[in-house]
């Protein structure tokens, strides 16, 4: 029995500590009246002032209760056996207790079910300048990279929270969709040096405000705001982020706010995807490198717009290769545990180095190292499984990195390729549909869809996705030499040198001149080109014309037989 010593309540129940009624620790019960009450957790050092302490420091002059715990017996003495009972119950009940409030702290909001999803949504712009949107877009891409090193706690991906950026925030429509239980939602004004940011977290399940806050900083303060916030959020939902670095900064990030700001300017401009973009990009990554060498992150950026703009026809790749080689070597010497280190490395090796075997080494790392980075799944299946054509582990590599990134354009534009590739044309064209259907104007959707549709021989739909047949002058989507394609294939040569001379003249891909003269059955000119591309980027072109059906024509040429053996993929 135990009794309440505030009101002389009875209880029976062992496993109470405190009075229902007036919340008073409560007293062991005496086995007779006149034996006197006993603290639950008597203090040793003052003789029972009812301090709660860990068992295991209980001492008696009579007894331990570590021995019974642990399996022992306790020494004779004149202690009764009822009162080492009620011991060993007391301090088996104080470790329960103990263990769940442990596990109720860290596992669960007060009164609420666990939070362990969260949406970052793009902050929006209050000073209508489009010149300030890489802040409001690069400090909720920060929080989101940020927040994905806290292993317990799932973060909605860039692409599927970014499809939100300038709509209506209802945050209960928007938790439902991407199935997270909290939002993060922001405003920022920026008025000359004068920096202001308004965010609120919200738990969508019940629409219950958990936290909000506004910063009134500079603007040269922006790196330490955006890490105020990310910690706020963290201890709000009572997480801990993963510091490998026991409080200094990881070799990924920057102390540096101005090469900070410049590193948010090149992911906001690479992100566009246009001419202008990769120009501005590349400036800004590269200007954070200037401001902070030490800056791991800025040469994975710089890396990836270098060869992505050559991808996409506005940079020659034999010009780019050597800077962007040496952003891939120095982001890996300054962290090669960072996993976006790592993929670079593997970019490097297989489009620049040609040794496959070295980058698949660096993407299966990667992996290692952030098995949630849909980068490493997609570049994998892309420069490793795809150019082996293993194109069954190639999708399902593909899939997985949609898992992760599940609204990234490019990723599901090139698994339209995969389709295309592997002859699953029915598959490549539900998907493709679908992709354009989310964005009809990215480059590398209207470019893959259109090319299947111009292989399949379906000129009208060509022209849907491409545009007119005389007027297109796309050199980053490539339309103009699907256009090509297309005609060529109905027989309006015409038309179709006419757009062949311009691709000439304006720089094209030789893989992509070689295309529109296999349609014209100018074979021979179109091995010359092949010849041409093959030395200036072979991994990326004789892994593409190993397995592109366009290049179907030549596969019986002994000319093209040669080349490729000649210029065949190290294995």
């Amino acid at each position: 029995m135990k009794r309440c010593p505030q009101c002389s309540r009875d209880y029976n129940d062992p496993t109470l500590s405190f009075c229902l009624d007036d919340g008073a620790e409560l007293l062991d019960g005496p086995a007779v009246m006149d034996e006197p009450l006993t603290a639950i957790l008597p203090d040793s050092t003052s003789g029972g002032s009812g301090r709660s302490e860990d068992p295991t420091t209980l001492r008696s002059q009579n007894a331990d209760p570590t021995a019974v715990l642990s399996g022992g017996t306790f020494p004779a003495s004149p202690v009764s056996s009822q009162k080492r009972k009620r011991v060993v119950l007391v301090s088996l009940a104080v470790l329960m207790f103990a263990a769940l409030g442990y596990f109720g702290y860290k596992y669960s909001y007060p009164g609420k079910e666990v939070i362990d999803s969260i949406a970052v949504l793009p902050f929006e712009n209050q000073a209508n300048d489009s010149e300030t949107d890489y802040l409001s877009d690069g400090v909720a891409e920060s929080i989101i990279y940020e927040l994905s090193k806290v292993d317990e706690l799932r973060v909605s991906p860039r692409s599927s929270v970014f499809r939100y950026k300038g709509a209506d925030i209802d945050v209960e429509k928007i938790g439902k969709e991407l199935d997270v239980d909290a939002i993060l939602s922001g405003r920022i004004v920026q008025l000359g040096d004068d920096l202001t940011i308004s965010v609120e977290l919200t738990d969508v399940r019940n629409k219950r405000t958990l936290w909000g806050e506004q910063y009134r900083r500079k603007v040269s303060d922006l790196l330490k705001t955006q890490t105020e916030i990310t910690d706020a959020i963290t201890r709000n939902l009572r997480l801990k982020l993963f510091d490998p670095t026991n409080g200094q900064p990881a070799r990924d990030l920057t102390k540096n706010n101005e090469a900070y700001r410049n590193y948010l300017r090149g992911l906001y401009y690479f992100n566009k995807r246009t001419v202008d973009g990769f120009k501005k990009s590349i400036e800004s990554f590269q200007d954070a490198i200037d401001l902070d060498p030490g800056y791991a992150l800025a040469y994975v950026g710089l890396t990836k717009v270098l060869l992505t703009s050559a991808g996409y026809n506005t940079a020659k790749f034999s010009d780019v290769a050597p800077r962007a080689k040496a952003a891939a070597n120095k982001a890996i010497e300054l962290d090669p545990d960072l996993a976006e280190a790592q993929v670079v490395n593997g970019l490097v090796l297989t489009r620049i180095d040609g040794d496959p075997a070295g980058a698949e080494r660096a993407f299966k790392r990667a992996l290692e190292l952030n098995p949630n980075l849909a980068d490493a799944h997609y570049y994998y299946g892309s420069f490793i499984l795809r150019p082996a054509g293993r194109f069954d582990e190639a999708i399902a590599s593909f899939k997985k990195a949609l898992e992760i990134e599940p609204m990234s354009i490019p990723i599901s534009a090139n698994l339209v390729r995969l389709y295309y590739y592997a002859g699953r044309y029915d598959e490549a064209l539900e998907h493709g549909r679908k992709v354009y259907a989310l964005d009809e104007t990215h480059p590398t959707t209207k470019y893959w869809l259109g090319r299947l549709y111009a292989y399949l021989g379906k000129s009208r739909e060509v022209e849907e996705v491409c545009g007119d047949s005389v007027s297109v002058k796309d050199r980053l989507t490539g339309c103009d030499t699907i256009v090509a394609y297309s005609l060529a294939k109905e027989g309006k040569t015409g038309q179709a040198r006419e757009i062949l001379n311009r691709l000439r003249s304006g720089g094209a891909e030789t893989g992509q001149i070689a295309m529109v003269l296999i349609a014209l059955n100018e074979k021979e000119q179109a091995l010359d080109e092949l010849e041409t591309g093959f030395t200036e980027d072979r991994y990326s072109l004789v892994s593409d014309v190993k397995h592109d059906p366009v290049f179907d024509p030549l596969r019986n040429e002994p000319r093209f037989k040669a080349m490729l053996e000649k210029y065949q993929l190290p294995r």
